[in-house]
């Protein structure tokens, strides 16, 4: 849209204003202004919550268990135990306690700091003995 154009729609909502309030062509007019402020908030929104969530995947991303290149049942490294991940721009709640959180360990992403602390560092530290039977992953019986 070119200046010109703007300047005449200008002048034309300047004229606008001076109809009187129960005018038809005043009511269609306020709709059309309206109907632009919305449209310009809706996407200041989106873009906000866009980049919001970019930073919030990248926070994620760099934890041991929520990063996108973890390989399942590989022994995870992780940054020391005080090292936090980052901050989260959007509240998240605890998988376990349900409470509000945004800071994020170095090792469970879903985890509130409270709860990453009360849980064991290492998920499988030695293989575990079968005994010598069968075993099942699905949990069933010899």
């Amino acid at each position: 849209m070119d200046s010109e154009t703007v300047w005449t729609v200008l002048r034309a909502l300047g004229e606008a204003r001076r109809l009187p309030l129960d005018d038809p062509d005043r009511r269609w007019i306020a709709h059309a202004a309206l109907a632009l402020v919305r449209d310009g908030q809706q996407r200041h929104k989106q873009d906000r919550d866009h980049v919001a969530k970019e930073a919030d995947a990248a926070v994620l991303a760099a934890t041991a268990m929520g990063s996108p290149d973890r390989v399942i049942d590989v022994p995870i490294s992780e940054r020391p135990v005080g090292e936090p991940a980052g901050e989260l721009r959007r509240a998240r709640r605890c998988y376990v306690c349900k409470e509000h959180f945004t800071r994020v360990g170095s090792l469970y992403h879903l985890l509130c700091p409270l709860c990453a602390a009360s849980t064991p560092r290492a998920v499988r530290p030695v293989p575990t003995c079968r005994g010598g039977g069968r075993w099942s992953p699905g949990g069933g019986r010899r």
